[in-house]
């Protein structure tokens, strides 16, 4: 039985910084970083979390991602701005966007951030989550290495292209968070479950043959499929052009990969919407409660993001277990050679 250690939040951050900083990420950086990486999963995202760690220093030991540049931003016009990441970790970049787009949006009603040049960003409901907790209405696209096939390809050329939205909610209730890729599963999920040796669902994905498997390893040879066919892979090629086209980054078919330190910089991008529904609806909050509350009283269905909070406040409160083998693989990575 795989031997696993409890640890705090805090604990689980200290291990991810000693590690990125160990391997020359700036010590801001790096406290960025792993405050992502644990809160992912602290809210039971798993494929976003720790396990990022080892490929994270790989990237830094090739300089496919430099851990010492801090993103820098210009307002484009009044409702605009951009951030470039300088081929950096995309949550320092995230974080300056969110600081200036509740200003500009409180100030014009809507905003919007194009962040080029990025990496991976891991959860992308956090940043959304954290524009609704400021009164706003949120969107996020990001693109991602290839991983996925159009409808009818038959070899990767789109990534699998999260989006996710969040709005506030009445009083104190927890804001609505929506965050999904679309392929049928995030490819972290395949890379992990390759890596503990385990199976994956037919539906997931097709091997290099283009035929169904269960096989993780298989499938990062192959393809993941797109979620709901046809409408899945024009919904990523949606996501495509806004977050690399529109914001001067690589598509995915271009970007390297996420996950090993080869080739060079993946430079992809990332696109904030941010909109002041008070300015259309003054009663916005209570008008999306009708909603929810219609859901709520349907057995067996639930809130999207709800689960997520709840896993977040129990590791929070008693901490987050690890396998012993990924602590000490993480713990081996801050020791300098």
């Amino acid at each position: 039985m795989e031997s696993t250690s409890i640890l705090s939040f805090e604990n689980a951050i200290s291990l991810a910084h000693n590690a990125l900083q160990s391997n020359g990420t700036e010590t801001e950086v790096a406290d960025c970083v792993a405050h992502a990486l644990v809160l992912a999963d602290a809210d039971a995202q798993r494929s976003h979390g720790l396990e990022r760690v080892p490929s994270y220093v790989e990237q830094l030991r090739s300089a496919k991602v430099n851990g010492q540049v801090k993103p820098t931003i210009r307002r484009v016009n009044p409702s605009s701005i951009e951030v470039v990441a300088n081929d950096g970790f995309a949550f320092p970049a995230i974080e300056l966007a969110i600081e200036s787009l509740t200003d500009v949006c409180e100030e014009q009603g809507v905003a919007v951030a194009a962040i080029v040049g990025s990496h991976h960003c891991g959860v992308m409901g956090h940043p959304v989550e954290k524009l609704a907790r400021a009164g706003f209405v949120s969107t996020m696209f990001a693109n991602t290495p290839k991983a996925m096939a159009v409808a009818g390809g038959g070899r990767p050329i789109l990534g699998t292209n999260p989006i996710a939205f969040a709005c506030p909610r009445a009083g104190e209730l927890d804001p609505l968070i929506i965050d999904t890729s679309l392929s049928t599963v995030a490819r972290g999920k395949i890379v992990l479950a390759a890596k503990r040796g385990e199976r994956v669902p037919e539906d997931w994905g097709v091997g290099p043959h283009g035929k169904p498997t269960t096989d993780p390893q298989e499938i990062l040879e192959g393809g993941l499929n797109p979620v709901g066919g046809a409408k899945g892979s024009a919904l990523a090629l949606m996501v495509e052009i806004l977050a690399g086209a529109f914001v001067r980054s690589n598509f995915g078919f271009q970007a390297s990969s996420f996950f090993d330190g080869e080739g060079g910089p993946p430079h992809v991008g990332q696109l904030l919407i941010c909109l002041n529904a008070d300015e259309f609806n003054a009663n916005f909050t209570e008008h999306v409660e009708l909603l929810l509350r219609e859901i709520e009283i349907e057995p067996n269905t639930r809130i999207p993001g709800a689960r997520r909070l709840l896993s977040r406040n129990s590791a929070i409160r008693d901490g987050l277990e690890y396998s012993q083998d990924l602590i000490d693989s993480i713990k081996r990575l801050s020791k300098i050679k």
